[in-house]
């Protein structure tokens, strides 16, 4: 995690960051079912999820699976239907976007979607 934070502050507009945030908030989300005690908060998760979403270049992969892993994390962690609900919708926009061509997909992902149904990435 460490090495993985320290080639994210050196590079921070590499085209990896996405697949490198997904991976580092996947371990995050990982460690709060450790035993005895967790050793990171599902905000932790939450937060890193959210930086994929608003990295410089959105890789299509990392992209979807944050939007798919913050609505699971929020309906079956901490039990908001809506707020999950929205995450499922943005993850349904985006597709349709890259079936109809929208050239901006890397770009801007579906954030636009989002924050015009409350959801806060910064």
């Amino acid at each position: 995690m460490r090495q993985s934070q320290e080639f994210l502050n050196r590079n921070p507009y590499s085209v990896y960051e996405s697949q490198l945030r997904t991976d580092r908030a996947n371990i995050l989300f990982q460690r709060t079912h450790s035993y005895p005690k967790p050793r990171n908060s599902v905000e932790e998760a939450i937060r890193e999820y959210k930086e994929v979403l608003t990295s410089e270049y959105k890789d299509e992969d990392a992209y979807l699976e944050s939007l798919q892993e913050l609505s699971r994390i929020y309906r079956l962690k901490l039990k908001d239907e809506k707020i999950s609900d929205i995450f499922s919708s943005a993850e349904r926009e985006y597709r349709k976007r890259f079936k109809n061509g929208f050239v901006d997909l890397s770009r801007n992902g579906v954030n636009d979607f989002l924050k015009e149904r409350g959801i806060k990435l910064e």
